[in-house]
């Protein structure tokens, strides 16, 4: 996904950069993680979603799609921002839209309790 950044712009966030990518470990669940570009393009883990023996395959089809999810939240957070820039320039006709995408970045970017 492109990014909607401007030229110099920097995020400021305390999770891991992106992007983040899913790992299917079957023996125990997905991981999420991060390539450490310079670590000679190593993974490092974000997130362990674990699972254990006799799961429902309904269950274990939710799980993969919660960790997809979770792998596209820096991509998705990246272009809410872009997208909230662009309203913010905009007259407040898609105020509706814009209060929206200002409370997703909020909680998308809440720091933890």
């Amino acid at each position: 996904m492109p990014s909607l950044k401007k030229s110099g712009e920097t995020m400021n966030t305390k999770h891991t950069p992106g992007p983040w990518h899913l790992i299917n470990v079957p023996s125990h669940g997905p991981e999420i993680a991060w390539r450490l570009p310079k670590a000679g393009m190593v993974d490092a883990p974000v997130c362990h979603m674990r699972w254990s023996d006799g799961l429902k395959e309904e269950t274990t089809k939710r799980i993969m799609a919660d960790a997809q999810l979770i792998a596209a939240a820096p991509e998705l957070l990246d272009a809410l921002q872009g997208a909230k820039r662009e309203f913010e320039a905009l007259d407040r006709t898609t105020q509706v839209i814009y209060t929206n995408i200002v409370a997703a970045i909020a909680n998308a970017t809440r720091a933890t309790q």
